[in-house]
């Protein structure tokens, strides 16, 4: 957007509120351009100084495999809550930031969305995708059998689930790529002029591509994203919960 090479972001950092941006803040429309600006170019320096995702470690690993099929069970339940709370705040903040967007609407020359809806996505998929790593480590090396095939199936559930959405994130990478346009425009068609029913060949090119329908189709994949990670948090606390019910009655 308006940051030029080599410059230096510090510059754009937001003074410390005054009275009038309190009064102001619950309607950031009323404040003056120049404000939005700096706070976007804060939201922005915030999401590049974040760190990195976790990852895997052989020492983290090791420490998994020496526990007990109890500890196994819970530390998968504190898991999935740990990452479903996780993308819920992230996603608060993602959309928070893609939200002075529309404020800014009328600055086309402003695409830093463009990196942020890339940035946001690549996140979410590290994120859950080593949570989903650390479940397939307690499932895969499993001598002792302290998963149940019950507990296996709800582990398979969400697996399938998780795989769709990144079927789903695959897909909009591929129209981002061939199309510049993030939503479904393989099922585009024009539509016949006499008719006026759409035609059953595809379309010519693609309609126009604005930055509010990428930013519409990033948040809805990443909305969905938080959506499945919730489900998925009760739905291994509930299965861990019961089988550490049934190994205590003795099962």
């Amino acid at each position: 957007g308006n940051y030029q090479k080599g410059g230096d972001l510090a510059h754009l950092v937001p003074p410390e509120p005054t009275d009038e941006d309190r009064n102001a803040a619950v309607d950031l429309s009323k404040q003056p351009v120049e404000k939005l600006f700096r706070l976007l170019a804060f939201e922005l320096m915030r999401e590049e100084k974040r760190p990195p995702e976790r990852r895997l470690g052989v020492r983290e690993f090791q420490v998994l495999s020496e526990r007990t099929c109890a500890e196994k069970l819970v530390d998968m339940a504190q898991g999935a809550a740990q990452v479903a709370e996780e993308v819920r705040v992230y996603h608060l903040n993602v959309t928070g930031t893609a939200g002075l967007f529309w404020l800014l609407h009328e600055y086309p020359e402003e695409h830093s969305w463009v990196w942020v809806i890339s940035v946001s996505h690549e996140r979410m998929m590290r994120k859950v995708g080593h949570h989903f790593l650390r479940l397939l480590t307690l499932a895969f090396d499993d001598p002792e059998g302290c998963l149940s095939p019950n507990f296996r199936t709800a582990l398979m559930n969400s697996a399938a689930t998780w795989r769709k959405l990144q079927a789903d994130h695959t897909a909009l990478v591929w129209n981002g790529v061939a199309f510049g346009l993030l939503g479904d425009v393989t099922s585009w068609r024009d539509v016949d002029e006499e008719s006026g029913q759409a035609a059953n060949e595809p379309g010519g090119p693609p309609p126009n591509v604005s930055w509010s329908e990428n930013l519409i189709f990033g948040n809805m994949w990443v909305a969905s994203v938080q959506k499945f990670a919730e489900y998925h948090a009760g739905e291994v606390h509930q299965a861990a919960y019961s089988e550490l019910a049934r190994a205590n009655a003795g099962f």
